[in-house]
């Protein structure tokens, strides 16, 4: 796709059979915060968007979680020692990551901005039918390196198994599990859900599983794929650390809404749970450093935490 100052710089169109209407919510976010990124401070949000770097990025989005930590008087000190170590390469400080506060306040503005619109239209009806679906697109580039770089996989919380279907068609060996609606459903409901729900689960590749399904034979063997972890849930940091734990090495993870927060000021008046938060950063930071692969996915300003990161365990010799 052709990147341009005018229109999104992400293309979700090639994922699946709703792949358009992922595709969509994203170029309406950034038509929306485009024109509100205009009236406030006369510049092109994809403009800016291009300028911004990973780090950056990332620091920022870092950045509003440790302000409410700080609200909340927990983890503040030592939340940005251990986050900055996640990361490949490591994150500076904050002050070496922009050239002025006005460069700093500019992306955070146009991050938050689209944050905002896409959590405000993909919450109305007219995009209702991916609640079904998957809560994270992933770009065709992403699909294409997980299906280079891991044969063999384990999705925890799979859902629909939307995303365990399309990986399939790209030759992909995977076990889904999910301990919720999708995995427990028999036959007559399953024929009432999703006709990738109905395939997976009369192949057996859906089932009814957790974190404690994880064991040496299937940990060893398998990378684990976790996407868009439950906000509030300790479910994504307890299934790393018992894939660790059980000899796995390999995670592809996408961040997605894990912090809660679900508006631009990351004030105490919007939903977040630090406790979840900080234990996935907590076991990234002891355990996991990101792969330093230059073939990796293009990191992308605008989808912030919907990007792709792959971990390899730390050999701690």
């Amino acid at each position: 796709m052709t990147l341009s100052s005018t229109t999104s710089q992400v293309d979700y169109s090639d994922f699946g059979p709703y792949g358009d209407m992922f595709d969509d919510l994203e170029h309406v976010s950034f038509e929306i915060a485009q024109q509100d990124f205009r009236e406030r401070r006369n510049l092109d949000l994809g403009e800016t968007l291009q300028r911004g770097t990973r780090s950056q990025t990332l620091a920022l989005l870092c950045e509003r979680y440790q302000r409410v930590f700080h609200l909340l008087g927990n983890y503040t000190e030592q939340f940005w020692p251990k986050i900055r170590t996640c990361f490949y390469p490591i994150l500076p400080t904050y002050k070496k990551l922009f050239k002025d506060a006005e460069e700093h306040d500019t992306l955070e503005d146009a991050l938050n901005l689209i944050s905002k619109a896409r959590s405000y239209i993909s919450d109305t009806s007219r995009y209702g039918a991916l609640q079904y679906a998957c809560f994270g697109a992933f770009r065709n580039d992403e699909i294409q390196y997980i299906a280079r770089n891991y044969r063999n996989i384990i999705e925890l919380g799979a859902g629909s198994g939307y995303l365990t279907d399309y990986l399939m068609k790209y030759g992909v060996n995977i076990t889904a599990l999910d301990k919720n609606r999708y995995g427990s459903l028999n036959e007559e409901g399953v024929a009432s859900m999703c006709e990738w729900t109905t395939h997976l689960k009369k192949r057996g590749v859906l089932k009814v599983g957790s974190q404690m399904d994880l064991n040496r034979e299937n940990s060893t063997k398998n990378a684990l794929l976790i996407s868009w972890p439950e906000p509030g849930n300790d479910f994504a940091a307890s299934a790393i650390a018992r894939y660790r734990e059980m000899g796995g090495r390999d995670l592809i993870f996408k961040f997605g809404k894990l912090g809660g927060i679900r508006d631009d000021k990351a004030t105490l008046s919007v939903d977040f749970y630090p406790d979840a938060l900080w234990h996935v950063f907590e076991e990234l930071h002891e355990n996991w450093q990101e792969i330093k692969d230059k073939k990796r996915p293009k990191f992308i300003v605008q989808a912030e935490f919907n990007n792709l990161f792959c971990f390899k365990v730390r050999n701690k010799s």
